[in-house]
């Protein structure tokens, strides 16, 4: 279990998940963009941090995943599992993903390794601390 979530999910896509499934469990209406804009303009705003956190936007800091296109991409995020991100970009550096998404934009391709993730391969890049 993870101690640093609410629902003791460590991907925050599931963290969605999850949200989406507590309000439905309350019978509140929410949308899948108000669900999102919840977990990313919103809470930039409620922490006093608009304006540098919770947009994809120049001069703003970012953390990006990339998921496979969906006539519904809100939803697929919200629905989704730790296979489907294609790419994710932690402060500007490519550090999980498919292998042909982030090898050619890895800060340190010496810190990448190929990894098995849920059945899918998958390329992680970290700086080990010693």
């Amino acid at each position: 279990m993870n101690e640093w979530t609410w629902s003791g999910e460590a991907n925050p896509a599931r963290e969605l998940s999850c949200a989406w499934d507590w309000y439905r469990s309350r019978s509140a209406g929410i949308t899948d963009v108000e669900l999102f804009e919840q977990a990313t303009t919103a809470a930039a705003r409620a922490v006093g941090l608009d304006g540098v956190l919770g947009t994809l936007a120049e001069g703003t800091l970012a953390d990006i995943a990339v998921y496979a296109y969906s006539a519904q991409p809100y939803r697929a995020v919200i629905q989704s599992s730790a296979t489907d991100a294609w790419l994710t970009v932690i402060d500007g550096d490519a550090l999980f993903g498919l292998p042909s998404l982030v090898e050619p934009i890895a800060a340190t391709i010496d810190w990448c390794e190929t990894v098995d993730a849920c059945g899918e391969e998958r390329t992680l890049c970290v700086q080990s601390a010693s």
